[in-house]
């Protein structure tokens, strides 16, 4: 005989829940004191706003008495609460300290509701303890819940979605419609909850017309009564700033998502505009190209067929089902996405698919915000491509999560011979290969952009270039004298020089000195600054005069030893009689650009300024393009220059339209303030013709 299978006893699952209740909310609490959003990538929370609205209030500012915001008025106010409350305690070294943890500590209450209504579905939707405790702990695993709470309130909102929810459940739509018109007043995204009602209430009187008709009546009262209600002060008082932030709520441009990238904008999401002007208009970050009107349209004429379509909602999966499905049409409709709106979807994920399948969608839409915010935003904000591959992936996502849940609300699908529930896990499972598979392909992409991107932000960007033109095979040592140095070179130039770090011999006993770091070296080179250099540099010149010398502004002096007794020594490409010397040069194309990067030094002072120019020449040297300035863009004119100072002069070409490969000749050179040419003499001896350096 099969074996019986026994479940844990109702008071046993009632136990682990509050047990599961007690870890989830300490863990959050702890959370919020001990821990911070973005990481060590960057502090990343909208508390910096929420305190910068509320302590307009020390001015006697306070919203929607004085100013707009583009979010309803509840949770300003909240805001003003929390930091009259701050004020009454001594100030911590970091001023946000107490307000956030006040405002915070609220955030933390309604995730606890949160997880108890989470708990209250499960029980009305799953049959066994054990799988509701499986909906409690995949929730209380997931990260972006405790990410939206450390620094936004869009937990609040969901915790009324959630429990107006459970009142339809409960037969009570009444009180649904005011619990929803409360969350409207905290954020808009609880009137989607008007959708599940009045499904509810078609099903519940769906043989006669009359009672549906009073019952949505009735709901649409009590929601807009309670939200009247509640916005009353702010109506009778200055009403111009609740219609200011409809305005801007209508008026605000995409951004995050597939409309946003269609309107070729890549940016976050924003509001501008003056909020202490009533009378603002302009609240758009770009204008906008598509016709929302059309696709507004569209997807309510998709909800309307789905709405209509019969499915049994006398049960509670085809009302929590639907619920979701209204979340997940909502995101793919909305103009806006933002990393936290994550939140409002997850709930339905876990409670209708508590299994791998439900995790797994759980996981890749967290992975896809982890890439927008902060991959995209903080680190590779330059990366277009990037984005515009994480907002086709959550909608495709999105949409598969939509069909997922019309299923589950009893919505057949049968087309043409295809039917979801035969493959519908094929093509789930493709989905998710596709995703995880453009995940791991744009990861050799991203590090290097990520490479170019930290170069050209780094202030040794000039000294790496340098560098890079002097490189021998096989690699010559790179000693260092300074450990944040040697940290920050150390990606750039460890497969072009044997990086050393010395002068640890004089910190810390066993550290090797210099001596035996360049033992049986011939070619080194030395890059002495920070507190050891000086030292380390005395002791290598006491070896050996090193043949060149160049001052490396706000590093150090970098100089290059030959021991092999040659004495041989790179040599300038190109030198004048004035003492000014082209050290070496490098050359970037990108796209239809030239970056064309020179290294000079002179030996003596400077009295003219010259002016570099650069040319590209056709086959025939016919000019093509070129570009002309003083160095360093005009910041590092000759006249500026100390003598052994190591200067990097970029200059960038704009390449012609039409260009096409082939053989160029590329010039360069100095001219002074009458046009004439400095004479250059190159490595043999003889002068440069037309005192034009060639490439």
């Amino acid at each position: 005989p099969a074996e019986r299978t026994e479940y844990p006893s109702q008071r046993a699952a009632s136990t682990d829940f509050w047990l599961a209740l007690l870890l989830f909310t300490s863990f959050r609490l702890l959370t919020l004191l001990l821990l911070r959003p973005g990481g060590f990538i960057r502090d990343w929370s909208d508390f910096d706003t929420y305190l910068g609205i509320a302590s307009l209030s020390d001015y006697g500012l306070y919203p929607y008495l004085h100013f707009w915001l583009e979010w309803p008025p509840i949770v300003p106010w909240l805001m003003v609460g929390a930091y009259k409350l701050s004020l009454l305690l001594p100030a911590w070294e970091d001023s946000r300290f107490w307000f956030a943890t006040i405002l915070g500590t609220v955030f933390v209450l309604f995730e606890g509701g949160n997880f108890i209504l989470l708990y209250r579905l499960a029980r009305k939707l799953l049959p066994n303890p054990m799988q509701v405790s499986r909906v409690l702990w995949l929730y209380a695993g997931l990260f972006p819940p405790v990410y939206a709470m450390l620094g936004f309130f869009d937990g609040v909102a969901l915790f009324f979605i959630l429990l107006s929810l459970n009142l339809i459940l409960q037969d009570k739509p009444r009180l649904s419609a005011a619990t929803a018109a409360l969350g409207f007043t905290v954020k808009l995204t609880p009137i989607l909850m008007a959708g599940t009602a009045a499904k509810y209430l078609l099903h519940k009187y769906r043989t006669n017309r009359r009672k549906i008709f009073g019952a949505w009546l009735a709901y649409g009262l009590v929601f807009a009564g309670t939200a009247l209600l509640l916005l009353l002060p702010f109506l009778l008082t200055h009403p111009e700033w609740l219609l200011t932030s409809a305005k801007a709520t209508l008026g605000r441009s995409s951004w995050e998502t597939l409309w946003a990238v269609r309107e070729g904008y890549y940016g976050f999401g924003k509001v501008l505009g003056d909020r202490l002007n009533p009378a603002e208009t302009a609240f758009a970050v770009h204008p906008a190209s598509l016709p929302w009107g059309v696709i507004s349209l569209a997807f309510a004429a998709l909800y309307l067929a789905l709405f209509f379509r019969p499915a049994k909602f006398s049960r509670p999966r085809p009302v929590i089902a639907f619920t979701g499905l209204t979340v997940a049409l909502f995101l793919l409709y909305s103009k806006g996405y933002s990393p936290q709106f994550l939140v409002y979807v997850l709930p339905f994920i876990i409670l209708l698919m508590p299994n791998l399948t439900g995790l797994g969608y759980a996981l890749l839409l967290t992975l896809l915000n982890a890439l927008e915010q902060p991959l995209y935003f903080v680190i590779l904000p330059n990366e277009h491509w990037l984005l515009t591959a994480i907002v086709i992936a959550r909608f495709a996502l999105l949409i598969a999560l939509s069909i997922e849940f019309a299923a589950q609300v009893g919505f057949g699908f049968q087309v043409s011979g295809f039917k979801f529930d035969v493959w519908g896990a094929k093509l789930r499972g493709a989905l998710f290969a596709v995703v995880l598979l453009g995940a791991l392909l744009a990861i050799p992409k991203g590090l290097k952009a990520y490479r170019e991107t930290q170069l050209a932000r780094s202030p040794h960007q000039d000294l790496i270039g340098f560098l890079k033109t002097q490189k021998e095979t096989p690699p010559t040592p790179l000693l260092l004298t300074e450990q944040s140095l040697y940290r920050r070179l150390t990606p750039w130039l460890r497969n072009d020089y044997r990086l050393k770090l010395t002068g640890g011999d004089a910190l810390y006993a066993g550290a090797p000195s210099v001596e035996q770091l360049t033992a049986g070296e011939g070619r080194v080179w030395l890059l002495a600054s920070g507190a050891q250099g000086e030292l380390v540099r005395q002791t290598m010149n006491a070896r050996k005069t090193p043949l060149l010398a160049y001052q490396i502004k706000d590093v150090g002096t970098l100089e290059f030893y030959d021991f092999t007794g040659a004495n041989n020594a790179p040599q300038p490409i190109a030198r004048a009689e004035n003492g000014v010397e082209l050290l070496a040069k490098q050359l970037d194309v990108v796209t239809d650009t030239l970056r064309l990067t020179l290294y000079w030094q002179t030996t003596a002072p400077l009295k003219s300024d010259y002016t570099i120019f650069t040319q590209i020449l056709g086959a025939d040297g016919q000019f093509i393009a070129g570009h002309d300035g003083f160095p360093a863009n005009g910041t590092r004119p000759t006249t500026s220059w100390t003598p052994g100072e190591l200067i990097a002069d970029a200059h960038r070409i704009l390449l012609p339209a039409g260009w096409e490969k082939g053989e160029y000749t590329i010039i360069m050179g100095m001219y002074d303030s009458s046009g004439a040419r400095l004479p250059f003499i190159g490595p043999n001896g003889t002068l440069f013709e037309n005192d034009a350096i060639l490439y």
